[in-house]
């Protein structure tokens, strides 16, 4: 029961985060595709997605502290 909350509590916090970081979050991890594919299918470069990946990171960890 404690996982499910804690995934709910994920969840919540991905809804909360800027959309692009959100997409590079769900391709990197549930997708789990490489930075160079997540680059190709957001038509970004990977510099580009390596800093929305950290944003987005952060964002959910300030998210999941409240």
């Amino acid at each position: 029961m404690e996982t499910k909350l804690a995934l709910e509590r994920v969840w919540r916090a991905l809804e909360n985060i800027d959309p692009a970081q959100r997409e590079v979050v769900e391709l990197r991890f549930l997708a789990e595709l490489s930075l160079e594919d997540a680059a190709t299918v957001m038509n970004k470069s990977i510099a580009a997605i390596k800093a929305l990946q950290h944003r987005g990171l952060s964002s959910l960890r300030a998210h999941l502290k409240e």
